[in-house]
């Protein structure tokens, strides 16, 4: 399973911090929890096919949303933190690439990158004003046998 994959990957990130609630590193797939900190995977539909091969191998593409809920305030300390957070996300997801460092995938699936479309940003806040969702888009690109 592709998100499986993303999600066994992005855990190997050491940017990722415990929840609050039980000290432990949350990624989530397609479950939106209210508690800091937690992550989440979720697929974005499109079309997974960029290119076909004689004998219909394939070039595709999964793209998914990463997101998180991180503390969140008036102060802005806490939210330059927060953006800072997916600065440096993109920039381990850049350095994966260049070392070759990509999700374990099916057999006869083979990943060849996992790269940032976006620059993460805030897409919600709580009603109590003390929590936020941030959001970046990404996408895997990855061969597949016939």
């Amino acid at each position: 399973m592709i998100l499986n994959s993303i999600r066994d990957f992005i855990l190997t990130c050491p940017l990722l911090v415990a929840s609050d609630v039980d000290d432990y590193i949350h990624v989530r797939v397609d479950y939106s929890a209210e508690e800091t900190v937690t992550y989440n995977i979720s697929e974005v539909p499109c079309e997974p096919i960029v290119k076909t091969y004689i004998g219909d191998s394939t070039d595709r593409q999964y793209l998914f949303n990463f997101s998180s809920v991180q503390p969140y305030n008036i102060d802005a300390d806490i939210n330059l933190a927060n953006n800072a957070f997916y600065d440096e996300f993109m920039k381990w997801l850049e350095t994966q690439a260049q070392l070759k460092n990509v999700p374990i995938m099916e057999e006869g699936q083979e990943a060849e990158k996992v790269e940032a479309l976006s620059h993460g940003g805030l897409m919600s806040n709580a009603e109590d004003g003390q929590s936020a969702r941030y959001n970046i888009q990404c996408k895997l690109t990855y061969y597949q046998e016939k």
